[in-house]
């Protein structure tokens, strides 16, 4: 049997919804949540994997680092600048230079998986 995992890249809101919602559903064996602030993305996790215990499908939560992800089926990226503009292509070269660095982060650790966008 396929161990299935996905790693979120950006823990905040959008990041630890699509968590929560892998995990409600039983997409996933795993889920590897990485934040630039490994405090939040490990808040999340822990959250997360006390909710986890009462599930049929027992799915581990971690939060990580790229390395984490090497064997990664699936990365959802949903890193965000943190600054809010009231026109969303203001926001968009700031997230394009993220993009940037998390796919060259991505390829460094060795994925061959999947990425899906939700930025």
């Amino acid at each position: 049997m396929k161990h299935e995992k996905i790693g979120i890249i950006g823990a905040g809101h959008v990041g630890s919804h699509v968590a929560s919602a892998l995990l409600l559903f039983g997409v996933c064996d795993e889920i590897v949540l990485l934040d630039i602030d490994h405090e939040k993305a490990l808040a999340q996790a822990m959250d997360l994997a006390d909710t986890a215990v009462c599930l049929p499908r027992r799915t581990v939560v971690t939060a990580g680092c790229y390395a984490d992800l090497a064997d990664a089926d699936l990365v959802v990226f949903c890193a965000f600048s943190g600054t809010l503009e009231a026109d969303r292509l203001a926001e968009l070269q700031n997230t394009a230079g993220i993009a940037r660095q998390v796919g060259t982060d991505l390829v460094r650790c060795g994925f061959g998986g999947l990425i899906v966008s939700i930025t």
